[in-house]
């Protein structure tokens, strides 16, 4: 059977973590690198509830997109994921950046979610976003309205405008400071995860569309064909992807 340590090195031809930005930490984070997989469980982030569906389908490893160990820990104790993690004897592999950065990464899967075609990388220092074009032009509103039934979004905020959008530049998660790049690269419009206030209003003052899908919607996407890919590396393995979004909304 294949170890933690060969899916890490499949992750790493498709993602390579040294790509990861300098701020990141990705990698096997926890766990044995010589432990055996036959079950595998992947997710956004490590929740208690990532954890207990983990051990019903008796994975040894979670991969996950956020990285489970990101600020110093000065403590690990009971109740705490990590321990959790740690006594269930759950490895953790974390792609992150890297995974955004990659050809074949988040923003690839966002932008085929939503249709868009003749993807081109969006020009800015971090390598991060693709411009593409939608088959035809799309108010904003119906723009809107078209990444909330694609990507299962909560809610999908935007600017209003008459603008009609064919070419769409993206960045999936917190990517709302590449809205300037996106504008100066021709884009009709710009999606993202989250937006700061400060950011929408400059948006806004500029006239630019800007639509916000929420961070977990634009990241989640990747999951599945994350989880096809490894499948067919580790066809002896078996691969799951959790998609439950941790938080509750009114």
């Amino acid at each position: 059977m294949p170890t933690v340590n060969d899916i890490f090195s499949a992750l790493d031809r498709l993602a390579p973590f040294e790509t990861a930005m300098g701020f990141d930490n990705c990698g096997l984070l926890i766990g044995d690198p010589e432990a055996e997989v036959t079950s595998c469980l992947l997710a956004l982030d490590v929740t208690h509830e990532a954890v207990a569906r983990a051990e019903a389908v008796s994975a040894q490893l979670l991969i996950t997109h956020h990285p489970v160990i990101f600020h110093p820990l000065k403590a690990v104790r009971k109740g705490q994921v990590v321990y959790s993690l740690t006594e269930k004897k759950l490895s953790v592999i974390s792609a992150h950046t890297n995974l955004d950065l990659a050809a074949e990464g988040v923003n690839r899967a966002l932008a085929e979610a939503i249709g868009l075609t003749g993807l081109e990388p969006l020009p800015n220092p971090d390598g991060l976003g693709l411009i593409g074009c939608f088959p035809e032009p799309l108010r904003v509103s119906e723009c809107a309205a078209l990444l909330k039934e694609r990507l299962s979004a909560a809610k999908v905020e935007f600017t209003e405008g008459d603008r009609q959008i064919r070419k769409l530049a993206l960045v999936s998660g917190s990517g709302g400071s590449y809205w300037e790049a996106a504008q100066a690269a021709g884009a009709d419009a710009f999606l993202t995860g989250e937006v700061k206030h400060d950011v929408w209003i400059s948006a806004l003052n500029s006239c630019f569309p800007l639509l916000s899908a929420g961070h977990h919607a634009t990241e989640a996407v990747v999951l599945e064909p994350l989880s096809r890919w490894l499948e067919k590396e580790f066809p002896m393995v078996r691969f799951e992807v959790y998609q439950e979004f941790p938080l509750a909304a009114l």
